[in-house]
């Protein structure tokens, strides 16, 4: 059953990335979400996602569907999670940095998933216990464990409150790792750190259920995400503080950099 579920998030991704390629070049709109014009949708996330639920109930009409940018609705121990563009601001200004993300949880756990990134035509997947892949060959960490030769991601999150940890943050990397980089779409976040191209991704803020197919992948991958207190944070539909690396001297190393 899971090869079969599988199969079909791979072929239902490569789809849904076609149909937003095609789609954008079309107008599409753009509206602010939550009052807050640093975070903002577009019409194609809308029918990107709707897309997406639509193929997945026909199939799956027994399983749960989070969609970020929709209602979730309930089902047995399956639930699907979706973000039709993870990057939307990229998306939104052409910059070719964004993703298509679809996981299955069971019982809360990712059991398989996959990231698309349709401009690279990069397809990111795992199942888990069995492996991840990069369009279908196996991928790994980096083994690095020292920082100053990491690459390292900062994302600072959007509101005021996290600006000054932001600003110190940057300055501690900035004189620690090798590199501090910043992309515009956190799936594409880990799974970059799952196949060895960065270290680490510090997120000042960030939601994880949207994106559980590339947390499975990292976790697959061998990697670790973590709060700031070092715990393995759990999958969750509301902001908070990540560390994710692609081992845990890494994490240990940042998490004692900015949190002290």
């Amino acid at each position: 059953m899971d090869m079969e579920m599988y199969d079909f998030t791979i072929a239902l991704i490569r789809e849904a990335g076609h149909l937003l390629e095609k789609e954008k070049k079309e107008n599409f709109s753009v509206a602010i979400k939550n009052d807050n014009p640093k975070n903002i949708v577009t019409s194609l996330d809308i029918k990107i996602g709707e897309f997406i639920s639509n193929r997945i109930h026909e199939t799956y009409p027994e399983h749960g569907i989070h969609n970020e940018e929709a209602k979730d609705t309930t089902g047995n121990e399956y639930l699907w999670t979706i973000d039709p563009i993870d990057g939307t601001s990229s998306f939104a200004r052409g910059i070719p940095q964004y993703s298509i993300a679809i996981g299955l949880l069971r019982n809360n756990v990712p059991v398989l998933g996959a990231v698309l990134d349709p401009v690279a035509d990069e397809l990111f997947s795992f199942r888990k216990g069995e492996g991840v892949w990069l369009n279908g060959e196996i991928i790994a960490p980096s083994r690095e464990t020292e920082l100053e030769k990491s690459f390292i991601l900062l994302a600072s999150g959007r509101k005021g409150d996290q600006f000054e940890w932001a600003g110190e943050s940057l300055k501690k990397l900035l004189a620690n790792a090798n590199k501090v980089k910043n992309f515009g779409s956190s799936a594409l976040w880990l799974c970059y750190i799952a196949s060895g191209r960065i270290e680490g991704v510090v997120a000042g803020t960030a939601s994880t259920m949207d994106i559980a197919s590339a947390v499975g992948i990292l976790n697959e991958a061998g990697g670790v995400m973590a709060d700031k207190e070092g715990n393995s944070a759990p999958l969750s539909t509301t902001g908070t503080r990540l560390y994710a690396s692609n081992n845990q001297e890494i994490s240990s190393k940042l998490r004692k950099l900015l949190e002290h």
